[in-house]
């Protein structure tokens, strides 16, 4: 597997926690007050300083006997507001003139001399007249769009310093807590549960509401007061995430040992992830609000995210002690199709927490992509009913949704997201086809081990509905996705470019072909929709892939052309150019005079070592 020691210093800079450098330090909100008042001192000082004028010419004397024309129209340009000679006022249907679309201020002077008494005066009548400016550069395409097609909708003062990432953010929080009233919260349909856990949604939805409404009436507004009005709201979703996930792990210890719970079980469904999810994310302050997280913020997001990765390993070590005890009560095959099911999940929310734990920045992006897409389907759940957001307990299954989808809204909060500066560039859509690759392989061999399981219940006897030639059919799917997966990544990095995008291309086709293949046989027989072990991450993954191949424009060579050569150049050899974000930063931390001076360190990716290349081809070895 590619690991991150290719991505370029030019793609990603992640500070370290032994320092960081000047230029990573966003402004604070005391930071943008001084700036402000230092702008209105310099405009104070630049409106008393006196204004200059530039001195008239002396009109030329008129030659006796040659024909007049100083009565001649001369159109000029106005001059600048500070140099402009005193002019007539313009009246009202000349201003109206001189400000419609396309149109600009002219000037048009009339010169009239008199040599009366031997001596030359000029009298300059300085008249106003709208002419038409054009903007284009060719043909009819404008280069300065006119006042009135600019946006006029302005934001509040209160508002000016919104992002739109903390506009995606509370959206995300307000449609998940809205998605809770139409998902499934528990499985037994639990009154009292069910209730609270809707309640806590529409409290969520209130304070983030509330919030916003606070920021946009106060004029001297408390930070504090809005963030404090904004995490108490989200405490009701806690306790009722914390209150489901509670009753399921009392309700289902008797349960561990008996072949199948005797009663319905409480569940855990997608509305209790969703509302994790929304309380995660609409608990923290955005930037508008006054807040600026620091290295205690930072730390206790990585905290947060080891705490949840010791969860999602102790609920699977609890499952798989539910599948022994399963087994040994004599249920063996439902425990087999359990350990099935388990497997990929472990391995997908694993996945993603190793990855944003260690720093790996690409497959950071495309984990958090992933998952994102987890979410989208788990809010229309109620309409697409997926497989892995149905309920499940601790005491039939893995519970490991929740978990995932706190560890999502913590690895998109400020807090962490400032601790990982990125940046971007055009050959990155190589890197990350390269990670889909990646991960479609890894994700398909565990997808092979659990077909492989599920055939071997089938074969002995377990009954599901679906027969074992279509079982068979899906284990056989995963070994050629997996193979394909593995051979689109190979040619990726290591054939030329032409051969290395076409090949991309056609396998990202197959895989969409024959995921999509998968997932109707499997719908039309098995009446099973699309999930990893019949062909619907293969078919997602071929799609996505085929995408990032084709669409993205390749980088465009000294002619402006586009140019597969220097796209797949710029991709391979990222971290040997010596151009780096590191190198492009200044050296501006106060030192010593007497110390030694060290520079920036040119900082390689992650394992610190460069990439040997082949000095017949001159690329990277495969």
């Amino acid at each position: 597997m590619a690991s991150d020691r290719n991505a370029s210093d030019d793609d990603w800079l992640f500070a370290t926690d032994d320092g960081f450098v000047p230029t990573e330090k966003l402004p604070s909100p005391e930071d943008y007050a001084r700036m402000r008042a230092q702008q209105a001192q310099l405009e104070d000082d630049a409106a008393a300083q006196p204004r200059l004028t530039r001195p008239e010419r002396p009109a030329p004397v008129r030659v006796p006997d040659m024909p007049d024309t100083s009565t001649q129209e001369i159109p000029i340009l106005a001059p600048a507001p500070d140099t402009a000679a005193p002019a007539q006022p313009a009246s009202p249907a000349e201003e109206e003139a001189a400000t419609r679309p396309g149109g600009s201020t002219a000037v048009r002077v009339r010169r009239v001399d008199d040599d009366l008494d031997g001596e030359s005066t000029a009298e300059h009548a300085v008249v106003k007249e709208p002419i038409q400016k054009s903007y284009a550069r060719s043909g009819t395409t404008p280069t300065v769009a006119p006042e009135e097609l600019k946006a006029s909708i302005s934001l509040p003062v209160q508002f000016r310093t919104v992002s739109p990432w903390d506009v995606v953010r509370d959206a995300l929080a307000v449609v998940s807590f809205i998605a809770v009233f139409a998902t499934t919260v528990t499985e037994s349909e639990h009154v009292v549960l069910d209730s609270a856990a809707r309640i806590a949604a529409g409290i969520g939805i209130v304070g983030v509401a509330a919030a916003s409404l606070m920021r946009w009436k106060a004029k001297d507004t408390n930070f504090q007061v809005i963030q404090n009005v904004r995490m108490l709201c989200q405490i009701p979703a806690v306790v009722a995430v914390l209150g489901v996930i509670g009753a399921d792990f009392g309700a289902s210890l008797p349960d561990l040992f008996h072949p199948l719970p005797d009663g319905p079980t409480i569940g855990v469904g997608a509305g209790v992830a969703l509302l994790a999810l929304g309380a995660t994310v609409g608990g923290e302050p955005p930037r508008h609000e006054g807040h600026t997280p620091g290295e205690k913020q930072k730390g206790w997001a990585r905290m947060a995210l080891r705490v949840m990765r010791v969860l999602a390993y102790a609920s699977f070590a609890l499952a798989v002690v539910m599948m022994i005890g399963k087994a040994f009560a004599g249920a063996h095959l439902f425990a087999l199709v359990t350990l099935s099911h388990a497997v990929p999940s472990l391995a997908l929310i694993v996945l993603f927490l190793e990855a944003v734990l260690h720093r790996r920045p690409s497959w950071y992006v495309f984990e958090v992509g992933a998952v994102g897409l987890l979410v989208a389907g788990a809010i229309m759940d109620s309409s697409l009913e997926m497989e892995y957001a149905a309920p499940q307990s601790f005491s039939t299954g893995y519970v490991w949704l929740p978990l995932l989808f706190v560890g999502f809204g913590i690895v998109i909060n400020r807090a962490y997201v400032r601790s990982m500066p990125l940046s971007f560039r055009r050959s990155d859509w190589i890197i990350y086809t390269v990670r889909a690759f990646e991960f479609s392989l890894i994700m398909h061999v565990v997808g092979f081990v659990s077909a492989l399981a599920f055939v071997a219940a089938v074969f002995l006897g377990y009954d599901d509905g679906t027969p074992l030639s279509i079982a068979a059919m899906n284990a056989a799917f995963m070994v050629v996705f997996a193979v394909a997966s593995a051979v689109a990544r190979h040619e990726l990095m290591c054939r030329h470019a032409a051969r290395a995008r076409t090949s991309g291309v056609v396998i990202s086709v197959a895989l969409a072909v024959l995921g999509f293949l998968g997932v109707i046989v499997n719908s039309v027989v098995a009446s099973a929709g699309g999930t990893l072990t019949n062909g619907g991450l293969a078919l997602i993954i071929g799609i996505a892939a085929g995408l990032m191949l084709t669409v993205p424009a390749p980088v465009r060579d000294e002619h402006g052309a586009p140019s597969l050569d220097r796209w797949f150049s710029e991709f391979r050899h990222r971290d040997l150019t010596g151009t780096g974000l590191w190198a492009r930063v200044p050296d501006v931390v106060r030192r010593d005079p007497a110390a030694p001076h060290i520079p920036h360190p040119l900082p390689l990716i992650e394992e610190g070592t460069h990439v040997p290349l082949d000095p017949a081809r001159q690329r990277p070895h495969c």
